[in-house]
């Protein structure tokens, strides 16, 4: 039986990491106000995002340390401070360099709460009901990014873009302290001691990668070899470093189960699939159907509500059959989905149809994938394989967002958004394979 304390402790987590997120994507469609208001170019708005997303990658991989580490009160209550300063912040921010403050302290704060939320569910609830509680869960993850340009759509038209951070403050307050009160204890391990060294060689890698995937749009630079030889040499001393020590910042025995490398890469594509869908459909309407950025956000809320209904129930369905149904009917979904968009993308309805049925696949797919990943690991690495699959999330929006932006960037037009279409086909074609080679190993 799962008690109350617990389900409520889940949801108040969850409003957290979901304002995280929903702030991440909201500000999106904000660039061209900023740019005008702060006197600066759309390059240096985007820091805005970049740097949020930065945060949360170098945070989460820290995950499994806080955990064993730490009293899960004092991380949660750490989490919702950080938050509500980086919001005051953003909201009376005076410049863009403060801006861009504001939204790392607050990514810092996700980096926190994401990971935790998952391994809350991992660790404290039964195994038959995992499916259901990541799916629940896992809502924030569906539902956040494609309401956020909706969100910051129509609060940016109705008012200004600081309201965004107004609207959000009082749901983060109420929900961080509904979290700090049912706080239920995970079964911690042992704290070892902080390895420094490893962080810091992980950091210049994400950074450099970081780096490297936001300088794709503006065509090949010098700068992008100088990232690529950073990561060539930094990348070996840390493989080495993980695999001696007694202490890892991050156990590199999880990449052992077979099962969990290829749940881990679904996982990571679907989200890179839906990233871009959050990023190209929107540009696709503004830029070539000539709508306002309230209509460009409001395309993505269909398929976004869908999969926040579906995913407790595909959960459920793969708590009682099994991951081969819901993989079988995601992939057929998915396939014709990105199919379809590549055939018919003239006209809005189109869009908001297909892009409905990807959803559909979506839910069935993505946190069913990574329930079933992490239950393969022993207890003592349930954090590491957790931390891990939050990180890749993370980084498929960067990449996504990378790659959509410098094809647009390169072929003019519809040319462009039809490259687009097809590259995520192909994208899905791979996916749909690793997800037949997994029967091979289950």
């Amino acid at each position: 039986m799962i008690s109350l304390k617990l389900k409520t402790n889940v949801f108040s987590i969850a409003i957290l990491a979901f304002c995280g997120i929903l702030l991440e994507t909201s500000m999106n469609v904000t660039f061209p106000t900023l740019s005008k208001q702060f006197d600066t170019t759309i390059a240096n708005t985007q820091w805005i995002t970049t740097s949020y997303l930065l945060a949360v990658a170098v945070v989460i991989i820290l995950n499994s340390y806080l955990l064993r580490s730490f009293p899960l009160k004092t991380i949660v209550s750490t989490a919702l401070l950080l938050f509500l300063f980086g919001d005051i912040c953003c909201y009376l921010a005076p410049n863009l360099p403060t801006l861009i403050i504001g939204r790392i302290i607050q990514g810092i704060s996700t980096g926190i709460t994401l990971p935790t939320m998952f391994a809350i569910i991992m660790i404290n609830i039964p195994q038959q009901k995992q499916g259901t509680y990541i799916g629940i869960a896992g809502m924030v993850a569906a539902l956040a990014p494609s309401l956020g340009p909706t969100f910051g759509g129509t609060m940016t038209a109705l008012f200004t873009w600081r309201e965004i951070f107004l609207l959000v403050f009082p749901i983060t307050l109420i929900a961080g302290i509904l979290a700090i009160m049912t706080t239920v204890n995970l079964k911690q391990r042992q704290r070892s001691p902080f390895n420094l060294f490893q962080y810091l060689l992980l950091i210049i890698i994400m950074v450099s990668l970081t780096l490297l995937l936001n300088t794709l749009s503006t065509g090949l630079q010098p700068v992008q070899l100088l990232y690529v030889v950073i990561i060539a040499i930094v990348s070996p001393i840390l493989y080495s470093q993980l695999r001696r020590s007694t202490n890892p910042i991050i156990n590199i025995r999880i990449f052992k189960q077979p099962v969990f490398n290829v749940t881990l890469l679904i996982y990571f594509l679907v989200q890179f699939m839906q990233m871009t869908f959050t990023f190209l459909l929107p540009t696709l309407v503004q830029n070539e159907f000539r709508q306002t950025t309230v209509i460009a956000g409001l395309i993505l809320l269909p398929g976004s509500l869908l999969s926040a209904v579906l995913q407790p129930l595909t959960g459920k369905m793969l708590d009682r059959l099994g991951i081969t149904c819901p993989y079988k009917i995601g992939a057929a979904c998915l396939l014709l989905a990105t199919g379809l968009f590549v055939i018919w993308h003239n006209s809005i309805f189109l869009l908001v149809l297909w892009f409905l049925l990807y959803m559909t696949g979506f839910s069935f797919v993505f946190n069913n994938s990574l329930t079933v990943g992490v239950q393969q690991l022993n207890h003592a690495l349930i954090t590491d394989g957790n931390a891990t699959f939050n990180m890749l999330q993370q980084y498929s929006g960067s990449l996504a967002t990378a790659c959509i932006s410098s094809i647009i960037a390169f072929i003019p037009g519809l040319r462009g958004y039809m490259t687009s279409f097809i590259l995520i086909f192909i994208v899905c074609l791979l996916t749909v394979w690793k997800m037949r080679s997994l029967k091979s190993t289950l």
